[in-house]
């Protein structure tokens, strides 16, 4: 489960991600915690003219590393 929004004009609500397989190049993360800076909500609230929905926001992750694809060398 992840806090997104489904679109424009929404508030945030929890929202169910599908994952695929890990493919021979992923490195699959058991998420622990995940920091939303500033650029997120501009970027998840549209002030760039440039989101596409539906969006869960954040790129500063914390986790630990659960599975590797066949191809991964290093992590």
């Amino acid at each position: 489960m992840a806090w997104g929004l489904s679109d424009y004009n929404k508030k945030f609500e929890p929202m169910w991600i599908n994952r695929p397989k890990v493919g021979d190049f992923d490195v699959k993360v058991d998420l622990h915690y995940c920091g939303i800076c500033h650029s997120d909500v501009h970027l998840a609230l549209n002030h760039l003219g440039t989101c596409m929905y539906p969006i869960v926001p954040g790129h500063e992750l914390i986790g630990k590393v659960v599975e590797i694809g066949s191809k991964v060398t290093k992590v």
